[in-house]
C-alpha cells in the first residue's frame, strides 16, 4: 500500500489522522509519516486499515440488498 492509498482509506472512513491513529493503535506521528511517505506502512498496519474498509463496504452492500447482519 502506498501513501496515497493509505490517505484515501482514511478519508473514505471519515477519520482524522488522530482518529486513525487510535483505530490502528499507533501514534499520530506514525500516521503523518505514512501519509507523507517518510515511513513505509508495515503490513500489520495495512491489514488493520483495510479491515474497516471491508466492513464498511459489506455494510453498504447489505443495506442495498437488505441482508440482515445478525
Amino acid at each position: 500500500m502506498n501513501k496515497k492509498e493509505f490517505s484515501q482509506i482514511r478519508r473514505n472512513l471519515g477519520k482524522t489522522q488522530k482518529q486513525m491513529a487510535q483505530l490502528l493503535g499507533t501514534s499520530l506521528k506514525a500516521i503523518q509519516s505514512f501519509e507523507q511517505g517518510w515511513r513505509e506502512i508495515p503490513l500489520p498496519v495495512e491489514r488493520q486499515a483495510l479491515f474497516p474498509m471491508a466492513l464498511k463496504s459489506f455494510q453498504n452492500m447489505s443495506a442495498r440488498t437488505k441482508i440482515p447482519l445478525t
